[in-house]
């Protein structure tokens, strides 16, 4: 109480003097002093405000009192313990504290009236009536006035007293359990090992009288064999475990029996961790072990078994499952268990099997050789021979069931297959869809089907007996005797070909014939089987195809490649003996305006137009084909120079006359310009023929406009001037001094309406401070073979671009067009490789497009060059997709990634019910084949909401975003090096 020597309470305030005071000393003579009057000690408290915390704050009752007995303060833990409030307590005194009938208050008041100290317990009287017992420490101390005071705390005792009151409930409830328990159960003490209490089970369990046990150890009773493993146990225990440890092991009983036990011992410890005593378990597993070892040895023979063996319960549910299940139906034991037996029952089988088996089975009766179809976990089929019996329990009830089944699915089926070979074969055969027939090695029909006679138009009669050669077509007999005699002397069992038989109606059908020799036991050869498709759609496409692949779908005129050809032929035949032939390269005046402000339905028929109006002028031997956009070309194999003038004039004069268009309500007739090359012997090649024609063609166009010049070879003024020659410079220097620009338009996720791709747009700085179309040089580009160099620099700066903003998150993806003529590269693929590489971009930021028209003329490298742009990580897209040949047949020839729809189909799909139904069914057939779409030329928001609403993967188009120079374009979206393309909570493109 030394703290609070100098502090005291007047009318219930804390007052702290300066001068700090000292208990009253003892009276001389009263002996040593107790600990209860050792000067207290903690932290220096000499302040008010130190006083006051530890008096405010005591969880202890505190009582000042004068020498009169009165108490003068209180603090509000003793508010708390007493019930009452501070100014009550001061006013009653005492007796709002002390109970008068509690004697002890009267020894502790004498205590402390001798010595100045007192301590001990005694009992205090509540407001509510309760009297708990407290402990009472009190100190006399001497004020500063001179006067005496009395410091006095209670402690209540309440809380320990309940929990004493606990302890004993426990360790009675203790004493009961371990008297109780079912197990033996034993204090030993861990010095000498024997044991200090016994329970009547572990009596019981070793046939000793508790007497017996208490003079002994557990060694005493441990059979020889078990010492090792009890020191082992006891020096675990020694060396810090507490346990539970657990080991089973063998006891001798009095009787000299030798028993199985499960042994637990648990260690107590004390605050030190030193081992105070240890309690023992002892649990009798004797029947325990020999009924484990009799299970052990059936599981031997159920887990070795090469017959399914499981068993279930009353329910049919499964409960064992051994290895050989896990082989027939191929589901492993945790895949079984819990499941009903029926799981595995062929679906289709009789839903009321399983119950009746449960039925037959609860009533005790064994079910044997039960045959069913069941499924496997792979989806097989396998044939299983049963034998169900019940399992019954001590008191005979049925509590399950045990099944063994053996797979006689081999058996079965190779006595199904002796048995129905014949049958199965015989309706496979007459019901195939293909034609098929079984023919001698002479080739006379021995069996027809009804395919063969409905492709060939013969009924079965007629055919059999008849040898194939009398229905072949003639050119392809040679063939067929050729594989047939190949077959023979080679040993081949199989051949195949393609070839034509005549039909009973006279008409030719063409077929994929697969003949395979039928041996005997021996390898002896003894009949064909012949295999019949008929292929004449197929070779129908194929002449279509190649049709589409050489002729432009626009106008049905040969394509540039298709004239090549022929041109390159032509120069060869003229290079061999005479000069003779004229080209003709025609222009469109003014197409490109025409069309850009009457749209491009008005520009299709413009173009059709001209073309009649060349095929009105072409006779047999000439060839009529549109090189592009608005230029067409007329090979005349046989013209000079005046009959060449001759055509040109008169084309010209039919575009006046029959091609004409109406702006607002005016009929204008369209004009165009002709250029005419002869053809002599010094021309190397096509080319040089084209570029000639072409020069000829701008010639005409600076002269006016509406007529033709011819090409004058001799003129090195008028050669100089050519446009062409200009362009092919202009595009030369622009490569070399690395002038062209990229534009970049955003392609967006039309389900998010966030941007997702770039497509990189080229331009080509016109000097001026302006920008020249693509449409103007491409074209030029392509005609000079530069078209190549231009796309290798195009692929060169979309690598660099992607490969800067690699950090990007979602990363920077552009898409770059490749033209027909750079598809031929053969190199262009390990170019494009060798760049990725170099630059360290990731090929899955580039995406490739490549026309429909494009890919198709050149199916053969544009398959070659997509496999390889996929082997890399690149992804391919066929542009302009619909616009081109009309066929699907060879989507599967080459592995792409997007379908881009062409603009022609998109722009009025809202209002032209034929564009409306190729968007769509162009939409199904990508995601039947797993692809995606991009519609193009999306310029309206009403064409957005229908693209969306079809199913369009993405869009673009003047109404999604207009292109715009590339660097602009990513720093007005925030794309930089480390930026994301659209960053979270940034509004889509509108």
């Amino acid at each position: 109480m030394g703290p609070w020597a100098g502090a005291y309470m007047e009318g219930g305030q804390l007052r702290a003097d300066d001068e700090r005071l000292s208990p009253r000393a003892p009276p001389a003579g009263s002996g040593p002093r107790t600990r209860a009057q050792a000067p207290a000690t903690g932290p220096d408290l000499t302040g008010p405000a130190d006083y006051r915390a530890l008096y405010e704050h005591s969880p202890d009752a505190v009582l000042f009192t004068s020498p009169d007995g009165r108490i003068i303060a209180c603090n509000p833990a003793a508010c708390e313990l007493l019930g009452r409030s501070a100014e009550e307590i001061c006013a009653d005194g005492r007796g709002a504290v002390l109970d008068p009938e509690d004697p002890r208050w009267a020894t502790l008041l004498a205590q402390r009236a001798a010595t100045g100290r007192a301590r001990g317990v005694a009992r205090i009287l509540r407001a509510d009536g309760t009297a708990p017992d407290v402990e009472v420490i009190s100190q006399v101390f001497r004020h500063s006035d001179g006067t005496e005071r009395t410091c006095t705390v209670l402690h209540d005792l309440t809380a320990l007293r309940s929990a004493q009151l606990a302890s004993r409930e426990q360790r009675e409830l203790a004493d009961t359990v371990f008297d109780n328990a079912p197990v033996g159960m034993a204090v030993v003490d861990p010095g000498t090992e024997r044991f200090v209490r016994v329970n009547a089970a572990l009596c019981h369990l070793l046939g000793y009288d508790e007497a017996e046990l208490l003079a002994g150890t557990f060694r005493k009773i441990t059979h020889p064999d078990e010492v090792a493993l009890s020191q082992a146990l006891v020096e675990r225990l020694r060396g810090g475990e507490s346990g539970p440890i657990e080991v089973d092991k063998r006891y001798i009983r009095r009787s000299g029996e030798s028993i199985w036990v499960r042994l637990s011992v648990t260690a107590v410890r004390g605050p030190g961790g030193e081992e105070l005593y240890r309690i023992a378990q002892v649990a009798d597993r004797t029947a325990e072990r020999a009924s484990a070892e009799a299970l052990a040895r059936l599981a031997a023979i159920v887990e070795s078994s090469r017959d399914a063996i499981f068993s279930t319960d009353a329910d049919g549910v499964i409960t064992s499952w051994n290895p050989a299940a896990e082989r027939l139906f191929g589901y492993r034991a945790v895949e079984a268990l819990g499941r009903p037996a029926s799981f595995t029952d062929l679906a289709g089988e009789d839903s009321r099997r399983f119950e009746r088996t449960l039925e037959a089975i609860r009533s005790g009766r064994s079910l044997g050789d039960v045959e069913r179809a069941q499924l496997t976990k792979d989806g097989r089929r396998v044939e299983v021979l049963m034998t169900i019996s019940p399992v019954t329990n001590a008191n005979g009830e049925v509590v399950g069931s045990s099944t063994i089944a053996r797979d006689v699915t081999d058996v079965r089926r190779a006595a199904r297959v002796i048995a129905d070979s014949e049958a199965r074969f015989r309706s496979a055969f007459e019901n195939a869809p293909i034609g098929m027939a079984i023919h001698d090695l002479d080739g006379r029909f021995l069996q027809v089907n009804r395919a063969l006679c409905s492709i060939l138009g013969y009924g079965a009669q007629e055919l059999i007996g008849t040898g194939f050669q009398a229905i072949t077509h003639p050119e392809d007999l040679p063939g067929d005797v050729e594989l047939m005699e190949a077959m023979r002397r080679q040993g081949f069992d199989t051949g195949r070909r393609e070839k034509r038989f005549v039909r009973s109606d006279g008409h030719v059908v063409w077929t994929q014939t697969e003949a395979t020799v039928l041996r005997d036991a021996d390898g002896v050869a003894q009949q064909v089987l012949s295999q019949v498709i008929d292929i004449t759609d197929r070779k129908r496409m194929d002449e279509e195809l190649r049709h589409l692949a050489e002729h432009d779908s626009l106008t049905g005129l040969v394509n540039r490649r298709r004239l090549e050809l022929a041109l390159d032929h032509h120069i060869a035949h003229v290079a061999r003996y005479s000069d003779r032939g004229a080209l003709l390269v025609v222009d469109i005046d003014h197409f490109k305006t025409i069309n850009d402000t009457l749209g491009h339905s008005v520009g299709d028929r413009m173009l059709r137009a001209v073309a009649d109006a060349l095929r009105r002028r072409r006779r047999a031997t000439d060839t009529v084909a549109r090189l592009g956009g608005d230029e067409f070309a007329l090979l005349l194999p046989e013209a000079d120079a005046r009959a060449a003038e001759d055509v040109a004039a008169q084309i010209l004069a039919d575009i006046r006359e029959h091609a004409v268009v109406t702006i607002g309500r005016q009929p204008r007739a369209l004009t165009a310009c002709v250029g005419i090359a002869l053809l002599r012997q010094d021309i190397v090649n096509g080319d040089q023929a084209l570029v000639e024609a072409d020069l000829a063609m701008y010639d005409a166009k600076e002269s006016g406009r509406d007529r033709y010049r011819l090409h004058a070879e001799d003129s090195d003024e008028q050669a100089a001037g050519r446009i062409g020659l200009v362009w092919n410079e202009r595009i030369r220097d622009a490569l070399r001094d690395d002038r062209f620009t990229l534009y970049a338009q955003p392609i967006i996720d039309l389900p998010t309406g966030r941007i997702a791709h770039f497509e990189l747009l080229l331009r080509m700085p016109d000097g001026r401070g302006g920008l020249i179309s693509p449409a103007t040089f491409i074209p030029i580009a392509e005609r000079y073979d530069l078209i190549q160099q231009i796309d290798r620099w195009v692929i060169r700066r979309a690598i660099d671009v992607v490969a800067a903003h690699a950090g990007t998150a979602p990363p920077l993806t552009v898409q770059v067009n490749i033209s027909a003529k750079s598809l031929a590269d053969e190199g262009l693929g390990a170019f494009i490789e060798a760049t990725l590489t170099a630059r360290g971009a990731r090929p899955t930021d580039l995406i490739f497009e490549v026309t429909e028209t494009a890919a198709v003329a050149n199916l053969s490298r544009a398959r070659l060059l997509a496999e390889h742009l996929a082997r890399i990580g690149c992804r391919l897209a066929l542009d302009d997709f619909g616009a081109g040949y009309g066929s699907f047949h060879y989507l599967k020839q080459i592995p792409f990634d997007y379908l881009k729809i062409d603009r022609e189909f998109v722009t009025n799909c809202l209002t032209d019910r034929t564009d409306r139904l190729v968007v769509e069914s162009l939409v199904t057939i990508a995601k039947g084949l797993g692809k995606q779409t991009i519609a193009e030329g999306v310029e309206t928001p009403e064409t957005e909401r229908f693209l969306r609403d079809r199913g369009i993967d993405y869009a673009q188009g003047h109404h999604i975003a207009a292109p715009e120079p590339l660097a602009a374009l990513l720093a007005r979206h925030g794309i930089g090096p480390s930026g994301p393309i659209d960053p979270p909570g940034s509004t889509p493109i509108p």
